[in-house]
């Protein structure tokens, strides 16, 4: 039991930096970026600033909201089936985050010669 409220605590603590990260990417005036390193947009390039970002932003919260979610879905079905569920969630998670991005890119940024 005790694992389980540490395990439970760890993923609200990361949910919160997801969830922080989401809001902040919502509410920034400037493009936001996604990848580490590469810098995001110049705002020539980005069709609808506030859209872009409130999109980022929001895969970035459902991203943090669905770590625990995940987990509490799997706990009924007992503890290793709630870590495979977060597990899951986490690396489709990202992957499903990197699909979005490419796609809200191409909804998004200007192509060369608009």
């Amino acid at each position: 039991m005790a694992g389980t409220i540490i395990t439970v605590v760890i993923l609200f603590i990361c949910m919160l930096v997801f969830v922080i990260l989401g809001v902040i990417q919502c509410r920034s005036k400037n493009p936001v970026g996604f990848w580490t390193g590469i810098k995001p947009p110049d705002e020539k390039q980005v069709r609808d600033i506030p859209a872009y970002n409130k999109r980022h932003g929001g895969m970035w919260i459902l991203y943090g909201v669905g770590i625990p979610a995940s987990f509490f879905a799997g706990m009924p079905f007992g503890e290793t089936a709630a870590w495979i569920c977060m597990m899951a969630e986490c690396v489709g998670g990202c992957v499903g985050m990197m699909v979005c991005h490419e796609h809200l890119n191409k909804k998004y940024l200007k192509k060369e010669g608009e």
